[in-house]
């Protein structure tokens, strides 16, 4: 019998020995997803500091003055805000048949339309380049 639970005691060891090593292996792969979702975090705050600082140029910078030209189909928001800043800001000049929008010093046409009225219909062109 005493050969027989020396036997038991050396497999129970045994098994402790694999079932702590089991463990190590499982600790060591924690550790390691650890260390990857915290450079996944440190990745993540620096995009979001990136975006911080971009939406912190974007809302408190100026807008520049825009050049003469033809309004795109498919503006940034900045170029859309840009255009419709300067349509409310600007010098405009309307007369029957168009309507032309000038730069801050009233100078240069940035973009104009023509429209037409033909005493039932008012119609408005696209704007175009000045």
């Amino acid at each position: 019998t005493s050969l027989t639970e020396i036997n038991l005691v050396q497999a129970s060891i045994a098994t402790s020995l694999s079932e702590i090593n089991l463990v190590q292996a499982s600790l060591s792969t924690i550790v390691s997803e650890i260390d990857l979702t915290q450079a996944t975090l440190s990745t993540v705050i620096s995009e979001i500091d990136l975006v911080q600082a971009s939406l912190s140029t974007i809302v408190s910078g100026k807008i520049a003055e825009m050049a003469q030209g033809l309004p795109t189909s498919t503006p940034t928001l900045i170029e859309a805000t840009n255009y419709l800043y300067r349509k409310f800001r600007n010098k405009q000049e309307t007369t029957a048949t168009d309507n032309k929008i000038y730069d801050d010093a009233g100078v240069t046409v940035l973009f104009q339309e023509t429209h037409s009225d033909d005493g039932t219909t008012f119609t408005k062109g696209k704007y175009v380049s000045g």
